[in-house]
């Protein structure tokens, strides 16, 4: 993800009272590749709290089932009461990118107080990012070895959402996937992504939400929820050499199981055989 270092000034001025400081405040519509896991790091540091972010279904939710949850929220049919128990009552402040961002109008529903930031970036990048990091990935772990790997590490489950999440088309807003629409090329993913921006700026009154890109820094999101600055630096974090380089460590673990558990299993037979 390219962000710049300097931060834009802030435009404009959000009245009202500082966001609440228990429960789930904040909703990120923003697509995924559009500095999602710095924004996570933002509302973490501002709301005192944790962001849910696509990085919890492997880190948090992977060995707990909670796949399960995000099945049922692609087939329009989790509700009000289930969506605040799987996000406020477990004690998330905010959720940004995918799954969450692509239910933001369900979650506006169910927190009718929580204010809606959408994130955005350039629409040439972002389909280059999505291309490299997301569509490669979902892709790749499809594969042998990964797989080997997936499934001794107790991941099947988590896997199932991003496969759920790129494969199939989003809730109510078109009936393309967004996997299928990186795949078309860039003229129809940036098209796609220019509507489910602007979809977004009409579904949520202006009073609810603030655009924002990674460069304004802290300044707009400050604003919007009347919270002081912080004193450190906007987070910057750049993920794609990461996902890249944890793809190769899962390739790594997979030759490896996949060749330690026939040489353990020979030497398991030769030492029962030298036994008996």
């Amino acid at each position: 993800m390219e962000e710049s270092d300097k931060e834009s000034p802030v435009v404009t001025s959000h009245k009202g009272t500082p966001v609440a400081d228990t429960g789930f405040v904040v909703i990120g519509a923003g697509l995924p590749r559009t500095g999602t896991l710095s924004m996570k790091s933002a509302l973490t540091t501002l709301l005192g709290g944790p962001c849910y972010h696509m990085q919890e279904v492997f880190m948090t939710d992977g060995l707990s089932n909670m796949h399960k949850f995000w099945y049922k929220a692609v087939h329009e049919q989790a509700t009000k009461q289930d969506w605040v128990e799987f996000l406020e009552e477990r004690g998330y402040r905010a959720a940004v990118d995918f799954p969450p961002a692509f239910h933001y109008k369900e979650l506006m529903e169910a927190f009718p107080q929580a204010k809606v930031i959408l994130s955005v970036r350039s629409e040439d990048t972002w389909y280059d990012s999505c291309k490299n990091t997301i569509v490669h990935m979902v892709d790749t772990l499809r594969l042998f070895p990964y797989t080997v790997a997936i499934t001794v590490c107790g991941l099947n489950g988590a896997m199932q959402v991003p496969h759920i999440y790129g494969y199939e088309a989003v809730p109510s807003f078109s009936t393309l996937a967004l996997h299928d629409v990186i795949k078309a090329g860039r003229q129809e993913a940036t098209t796609w992504f220019r509507q489910w921006n602007e979809e977004v700026k009409k579904t949520v009154p202006a009073d609810r939400l603030l655009v924002h890109e990674a460069k304004q820094g802290w300044g707009p999101i400050c604003d919007f929820l009347k919270l002081p600055v912080p004193d450190t630096p906007y987070p910057r974090v750049h993920d794609t050499a990461e996902q890249l380089k944890n793809l190769r460590t899962v390739k790594y673990l997979g030759y490896f199981i996949t060749a330690a558990i026939p040489v353990l299993l020979s030497l398991f037979v030769y030492m029962v055989f030298r036994l008996f």
